[in-house]
C-alpha cells in the first residue's frame, strides 16, 4: 500500500467545500472536518507496517526456492494466513546463499472493497524467532521486494540451524 492523500479518497485537490452551511450536526458534515477525517486516515497508511511475515530457514546450499510449511504466517493489510499456502505470500521466495534469502510480493493486492492497492515498502526490520539461535536480521527493502540477511556477532552472514523461524516487517 502506498502512502496515501485525501485525493486517494477520491477528494478535490485542495479538498472538499461546503456547498451550503451546514445546519444539522446530526445528519450532515462540514466540509473542513470531511478532509480532516480523511487526512487522519491517508495519515495511517504512512506509519503502519504492510506486512509482518515469518518463515522457516533451510541449510539446503542455494540457491534454492523455498517452500512454504507450516510454521510460515503473514499479516497484511490485505489479510492474514498461516501454514503452507496462501495467495498472501510472496510470489517469490528463494535462498540467495547461507543466511540471505530473498521475497517478491505481487506489486499489487486487491483490497476488501475490490479496489487495487499497490504495494510499496520503505523500510524494514526483522529478528530470529529462536530461544537457541542468537543473530541479527538485517531486510533490505525496494518496493514489493525484500533482501533478508540474517547476521553473527560479527555481522558475517550465518546460517540458523534448519527450521529456524526468521521474523521480518515491511513498512
Amino acid at each position: 500500500m502506498h502512502n496515501k492523500t485525501i485525493a486517494d479518497y477520491g477528494a478535490p485537490a485542495n479538498g472538499y467545500v461546503n456547498g451550503e452551511a451546514v445546519e444539522s450536526a446530526t445528519d450532515e458534515v462540514d466540509a473542513a472536518e470531511f478532509n480532516e477525517l480523511l487526512d487522519d486516515v491517508a495519515s495511517a497508511t504512512r506509519t503502519s507496517t504492510k506486512i509482518f511475515f515469518q518463515f522457516t530457514t533451510t541449510t539446503t546450499a542455494a540457491p534454492v526456492d523455498l517452500t512454504p510449511d507450516a510454521n510460515w504466517a503473514i499479516d497484511t493489510h490485505w489479510g492474514t494466513a498461516r501454514g503452507s499456502s496462501s495467495t498472501l505470500y510472496p510470489v517469490t521466495a528463494e535462498k540467495l546463499a547461507a543466511g540471505q534469502y530473498r521475497f517478491v510480493w505481487s506489486q499489487t493486492f486487491t483490497n476488501e472493497i475490490n479496489a487495487d492497492e499497490t504495494l510499496v515498502a520503505t523500510f524494514g526490520d526483522g529478528n530470529v524467532n529462536s530461544s537457541t539461535v542468537f543473530s541479527k536480521v538485517q531486510v533490505e527493502v525496494s518496493g514489493n521486494e525484500a533482501i533478508v540477511s540474517i547476521l553473527n556477532d560479527a555481522h558475517v552472514l550465518t546460517e540458523p540451524t534448519n527450521g529456524t523461524k526468521i521474523q521480518f516487517w515491511l513498512r
